[in-house]
């Protein structure tokens, strides 16, 4: 009988990013209301989305050695809903440059995302030379490209709320 060998175990981030990427969808619909027919949108999901988006870059600088630019994209978008929950909380309104930044990162976060994708060739021949498994480059492709598409949504809607227009 031959000896076989135990398949590799996937590494936890790679069964983090789906349920990253539906926690993100969910908040956004979460964070949107309907009342009179039409529905609001108050951008509350994007702290701790952002939060946890800069967190998970900063572990991948840290370990990989390299920047991971989600820091500076999804560090935008935190600065920008922190400032905008701050004077919230203060009760004032959140105002346009929080607003603002918090756009400007969502599109940014968008790009981020989307360039792995239109690098995809070059990404997935470095995965598999970094010994990533199918499994990890397919959950990352769908994850790049579920998340570019909740950013691009999110600074579209965020926008719309800046210039006063809450019902999509």
């Amino acid at each position: 009988m031959a000896a076989t060998t135990a398949p590799k175990s996937e590494p936890t981030l790679t069964y983090l990013m789906p349920v990253y990427a539906a926690a993100s969808w969910y908040g956004l619909v979460r964070s949107s209301s309907g009342g009179g027919g039409a529905i609001t949108y108050d951008g509350g999901h994007l702290l701790p989305t952002s939060a946890f988006g800069v967190a998970w870059a900063a572990h991948n600088w840290r370990r990989r050695g390299f920047v991971d630019l989600g820091f500076f994209t999804m560090g935008l978008v935190l600065a920008g809903s922190a400032w905008e929950r701050h004077r919230r909380d203060r009760g004032e309104d959140g105002g346009a440059a929080a607003v603002a930044a918090e756009t400007l990162g969502c599109s940014l976060a968008s790009a981020n995302f989307a360039l792995v994708l239109a690098g995809w060739r070059r990404v997935a021949k470095a995965a598999r030379r970094g010994g990533k498994s199918e499994l990890w480059l397919r959950t990352f492709g769908g994850y790049c490209a579920v998340m570019a598409a909740f950013w691009a949504v999110a600074a579209f809607r965020n926008h719309r709320r800046g210039k006063g227009e809450g019902a999509d």
